[in-house]
């Protein structure tokens, strides 16, 4: 198994951190509605792989479908709106992020 590239989150580490469930997580790679920015798998073989910008982007899809909008709504609203953005979206919808701290949770989860 190559080691995986620095900066870069397996499915199961977004799970672990923030509760998103990996089919969840596949769910909107297999829809379009994320793009995995370090690495697409396309076998089983592979992993997906993901920076910390795209972990703010699949939170924002996850908490937006979770207060009642459609996966494929959150998405495209997701899409179209810049990170920082995203962040104040996040905070809309019950959750507050800060990037510098999700990067070094995950960091530190990883390094485990």
């Amino acid at each position: 198994m190559r080691p995986r590239p620095s900066g870069s989150y397996a499915p199961r580490d977004i799970e672990k951190l923030f509760g998103v469930k990996r089919n969840d997580i596949q769910s909107y790679i297999d829809n379009g509605f994320i793009v995995p920015s370090i690495h697409r798998a396309y076998s089983r073989k592979e992993m997906n792989l993901f920076s910390a910008d795209d972990i703010v982007g699949i939170i924002a899809i996850r908490r937006l479908s979770d207060i009642g909008l459609s996966r494929r709504k959150a998405a495209e609203l997701v899409r179209n709106t810049s990170n920082g953005d995203i962040v104040w979206l996040n905070s809309i919808v019950g959750i507050c992020i800060d990037f510098n701290n999700i990067k070094k949770e995950i960091d530190a989860l990883v390094a485990t």
